[in-house]
This record gives C-alpha cells, structure tokens and sequence, in this order.
C-alpha cells in the first residue's frame, strides 16, 4: 500500500513539474511576440500586427487557464497525500466531435481524416467507454495494459478488412487527428476574417449611407459580417450574387469554393 501511495504521489510531482515546464515555454513565446512585433511592426504592416497581437492573446488566455488547471492539480497532490485520491487506473484521450460517422444506442463509430494515416478506417467505441459533449469535443476511456480495438475498411470489392490495435495506439492516432482537424479549423477560420474584410469592403463601398445606417461602426459591421460567414455562407455568397457587382460576384465564387456550400458540409448521422 506504501508504495502505491508513494507511486501516486510521484505522478503528482511530475505533473507539476510538466506544468510549471509548460507555462515558461508559454511566457517565453509571448514574450518573443511582444519583441518582434514591436521591433518590426511597420516593416510587418498593420494586419500582420493584428494576427501578432491575436496569437499574442491567445497564449495569453492559454497561460490563464494553465493557471487555473494548476489550483486543480495543487488540489488532486494534497488529496494524494492525505490518501483520500487514487491515480485513476485508466487513460482518457479525448476527440473531436467532427470524426464521429454514426451513433447507435450501444456504439460509437469513428472515421479518421485524411492525412491522418489511416484515411478509410473507421473504429468502434462502446458507449460505456465514451462521453461525447455539446462543445465539439468528446472524451474516451482506456486502460493502458488491457484495452485493444479493431479498426476496419471496406475494400473497393466490398471487403472486409480490420486491424487490431492498443487502446494506446488508438490514443496517439485520436491525438494526431485532433491536430489535423484543429489545423484546418484554424485554417477555415482565417479564411472567414479574410474574406469577411473582402465583403465588408465591398459593402460599404456599394452602399456606404445604408452601411453606415445600419452599422455604427466598421467594427460592427466586419463582425456581423464573420458571423453570417459562419452561421450561413450560402446566404451571403446569394446575396452578392445579387448585387449584380463585378467584386461581389468575384467574392461570391470565393465564398463557394471555401465553404463548399454548407449543404455537404455536415458527416454526422444516427442509424
């Protein structure tokens, strides 16, 4: 029983260890940002700055949630020693939502992306092992020594084929899938504020005293303009179309060719 204790209380250590690692590389990074960005702004241009300034933010934010995953971790050490907490005996790697291909009563299923290195796969999760949450990421349970999984495709003749697989193998793959698509999220997402620009401009200039009606600032109508990028691309690229504008066609095509039309963009079913 000692050992186990001094074992739990090892991983407790290191888990510090790794985090106090972590929030230096961080403040490292903002710092560097905050140097470059300052030594070479005008030779950058001011939307470089901007996209500085946005990256410089978002570690910002980072290292305030470090901090407060760090009150919990400080917590989960003490109750460690006190020995009224256990290292839980199983693993969670979690995933995002966008892979999930069908969902049954007892069953999840999973299709892993391309590039990932096992395009045309798929995998089944049970339920039991499986919590999937509203905010696009969901979470799975393994155990280290004892979980396997099977993945699966079906052949261009209509066969069969599987692989067995440790649940830890499993984890890395879900982990590099994770990256690819927050890769192309990221990538979806600067495509929006790029375009979001190109249309705002276009709307203001084709009807500047109905823009500025509507808007008290250009501030609020770039934003309103992201969001119905987001919300509904086909709308926008419609409403251009209409505007019978060389640019605004010209923009309307780009908004196609980015969003695909959202119409093919959904992959989730229930069966």
């Amino acid at each position: 029983m000692e050992k186990n204790k001094i074992k739990d209380l090892q991983y407790g250590i290191e888990s510090s260890e790794s985090l106090v690692e972590i929030l230096g590389i961080m403040r490292d990074s903002r710092n560097l940002i905050d140097a470059f960005s300052s030594e070479y702004a005008a030779y950058l241009g001011m939307e470089n700055v901007r996209k500085l300034e946005s990256i410089r933010m978002t570690i910002a934010n980072g290292m305030k949630e470090l901090n407060e995953i760090g009150d919990t971790v400080d917590e989960n050490f003490r109750k460690l020693s006190e020995g009224s907490k256990r290292v839980p005996a199983y693993n969670m790697q979690l995933f995002r939502n966008e892979m999930i291909c069908y969902r049954t009563d007892s069953h999840l299923f999973l299709r892993f992306p391309k590039e990932s290195g096992y395009e045309g796969w798929n995998v089944r999760l049970s339920n039991r092992f499986v919590t999937v949450y509203d905010n696009g990421i969901s979470e799975w349970r393994y155990y280290p020594r004892s979980t396997s999984v099977f993945l699966y495709k079906y052949t261009d003749e209509g066969y069969r084929e599987s692989m067995k697989i440790s649940g830890g193998r499993l984890a890395e793959i879900l982990n590099r899938c994770n990256r690819l698509i927050q890769a192309e999220t990221a990538k979806h997402e600067s495509k929006i504020c790029e375009l979001a620009v190109k249309v705002d401009d276009c709307l203001f200039t084709l009807d500047n005293s109905l823009y500025q009606n509507t808007y008290p600032t250009r501030e609020d109508g770039l934003r309103d303009t992201e969001n119905c990028l987001r919300s509904d691309p086909d709308g926008m690229a419609d409403m251009l179309y209409a505007i019978q504008d060389h640019d605004a066609d010209l923009l309307a095509d780009e908004i196609c060719d980015v969003f695909h039309l959202t119409s093919e963009n959904s992959s989730q079913k229930e069966i």
